[in-house]
Order: structure tokens, then C-alpha cells, then sequence
């Protein structure tokens, strides 16, 4: 795969970075991740100012224009043969601690997949007591969660989701729908503002459906998510992922919902690429 390092295209395999990069030293980095649909980024644009405002809640110097990043992002696409995959932008704050040379990457990475049943079936969380530092900012710092997954390998849930003193926020790498007396829920404050979350509350509205589904930002407390009687996540390439358990609790009958299933519709309508 060719990526795009420091103001040119390479082979993924010349990319050097310093071991004195701030990025790896303090761990000092954004990033934004999206992935493609036939071959076009989905809702680059969102992105790109997503990753622009995190660098800027960081305070790190961003070398493009948002203009710039699209076209290199385009160019890197068109050098790769359009290949369906991951695309994931990457600042951090170089070797020079005033930031006058930020470490600046886009990488193409082989589409991210998972087993059928995670759709089919639903997923199983695990709720953990923390909170993501920036929560607002997609950082690469994830050391709370990883933390986490160390600490319940036993117990070997596909996400952990934060839920400090009681508040559900987001997961560790999707956002958190639920589904409550045929409404859809999502928390709205301290978390990341998902770009597919965002698709699924304006699918929600869409006036060509037969019906719109109500959904709601709010508050979402851990008793309430364990008596949701649906709930799932939503990511850039886990897209909808319906969760069928929570702290070992059944969520609803266990089953997916069909609210979830009208959303997973509604979403690979609009895609045009099926989930499953």
C-alpha cells in the first residue's frame, strides 16, 4: 500500500518515524478513521473537520488545509487502485517539542471486517468506570480501555463502554444507541461526535420511509441501558453492531431488535454496500 508521510507518497514499508516523535514519546497525537463504499471515501468532508477540530482542542499545528487533505486523500486512493479499505489520518506532535514539525501521515489500510454474527446474533460489552481524556477529540491515547480488555479478558467482551459513576458516554471505539419504548436514545455531552451516529439520527428522519424513527440525544444512565430493550453501536467500520448483552445482562429478549434491523436497512441503503 502507498501512504502519504511527511509531504510525499510512499510504500508503507519506508515510512520512518523518530523514536523521539511526541507522538509515541507522550503519546501526543490525533487521528480520524473512515473507510470507503465502491471505491469513494464516505463523508471525507465530516471527517476532515472532525480531525481538524481535534487537532485544534489538542493544540496541534495542522500542516493542510482541509481542502489539501481531501485532494492527497484522493490522490492516495487513486495511487492504491481504489481499492475498498480504511483510510486513517494521523497527527502527532513530531520530535521538536515547540511543534514547529508535526508528524503528518494517510494511511490505506485493507478493510476491517468482522464475523457475520456479530450481526446476525449481536455482541456482548462490558461497562467500565472511566472516561476517555478529550473525550470530545479522537485521540490516540485509548489507555483506559485497553487497560480494561486486559482486566476482563475472562470474560472476553467485543467492546467496553464508558460509563463513569454511572453515565453511559460511548464505547471505546463507537458510539451507543438505545432503543427505549420504540424510541432511539444516544448520549449527546462528553463524547466523540460519530460520523455514522450522525448518519443514523438523520436516517432517522428521512420522510421517504414509510415511518421515521424517533430518536433522541439524552442522558443515558446504566439502568437504563441494562432495561433497554434494544441497543447498538455505531462506528465507521463496525457501521451498526447490534448488542445483545451487557455485564453479562440479556438485553431485551437477546435477540436483535427490529428497530436495529431498520436502521442496519436504512443504512446499507444508504451506502449501497450491505452490512452483512
Amino acid at each position: 500500500m502507498f501512504c502519504y508521510f511527511n509531504d510525499k507518497i510512499v510504500p508503507l514499508e519506508e515510512i520512518k518515524i523518530s523514536p523521539y516523535d511526541l507522538g509515541f514519546l507522550r503519546g501526543f497525537g490525533v487521528f480520524d478513521f473512515l473507510r470507503t463504499y465502491g471505491g469513494k471515501p464516505f463523508r471525507l468532508a465530516d471527517h476532515i473537520k472532525r480531525f481538524r477540530a481535534s487537532a485544534n482542542i489538542t493544540k496541534l499545528p495542522v500542516p493542510y488545509s482541509d481542502g489539501k487533505i481531501m485532494e492527497l486523500t484522493e490522490e492516495l486512493l487513486e495511487k492504491n487502485g481504489r481499492p475498498e479499505c480504511c483510510i486513517r489520518i494521523m497527527l502527532s506532535g513530531g520530535v521538536e517539542p515547540k511543534l514547529t514539525a508535526p508528524t503528518f501521515l494517510i494511511l490505506i489500510e485493507p478493510l476491517h471486517t468482522f464475523p457475520s454474527e456479530c450481526y446476525t446474533k449481536g455482541i456482548k460489552v462490558a461497562t467500565i468506570n472511566e472516561h476517555r481524556l478529550y473525550p470530545t477529540a479522537k485521540t490516540t491515547c485509548y489507555l483506559p480501555a485497553l487497560k480494561a480488555q486486559q482486566e476482563l479478558k475472562n470474560e472476553n467482551p467485543f467492546e467496553v463502554i464508558y460509563a463513569p459513576d454511572g453515565n453511559v458516554l460511548e464505547a471505546s471505539t463507537a458510539n451507543i444507541f438505545i432503543v427505549k419504548n420504540g424510541k432511539l436514545i444516544t448520549p449527546k455531552d462528553g463524547i466523540l461526535l460519530g460520523i455514522t451516529r450522525q448518519v443514523v439520527l438523520e436516517l432517522s428522519v428521512e420522510t421517504k420511509h414509510a415511518s421515521s424513527l424517533q430518536a433522541t440525544e439524552s442522558v443515558i444512565v446504566l439502568q437504563e441501558l441494562y432495561t433497554a430493550n434494544e441497543c447498538f453501536l455505531t462506528a465507521s467500520n463496525k457501521e451498526i453492531m447490534p448488542v445483545t448483552e451487557i455485564d453479562g445482562r440479556k438485553i431485551g429478549d437477546g435477540q436483535v431488535g427490529k428497530i436495529t434491523k431498520e436502521v442496519m436497512k436504512r443504512f446499507t441503503e444508504y451506502t449501497g454496500v450491505a452490512i452483512v
